[in-house]
């Protein structure tokens, strides 16, 4: 099971908006909603463990979804989506 942070939801929402509204792309945000879900359930299925972020809180780890780095804690029934955030963003600031 994937659980979402509000932290988390609102910053894949912004990405959405951004993606869909700015861009004017609303394929391929439909397509990266898919896709990122798909990615999160492989994470839970799989038993992947992700990556150790220096700065980012002991218990979080992350994996990288095309431009973002999306943070996440391990839970009992799954995981749970810390932030979802543009790996190209000061990570020391929106951490």
């Amino acid at each position: 099971m994937v659980i979402w942070s509000p932290q988390a939801e609102d910053d894949f929402d912004d990405i959405i908006y951004y993606v869909a509204q700015i861009d004017r792309n609303s394929q391929l945000a439909a397509r990266l909603i898919d896709a990122l879900d798909e990615r999160l359930q492989q994470i839970v299925d799989r038993g992947e463990s992700g990556s150790i972020h220096e700065i980012a809180p002991a218990d979080w780890r992350y994996v990288l979804f095309k431009r973002w780095i999306v943070f996440f804690c391990h839970r009992p029934y799954g995981i749970e989506v810390m932030r979802v955030i543009d790996g190209a963003r000061d990570l020391k600031r929106w951490l």
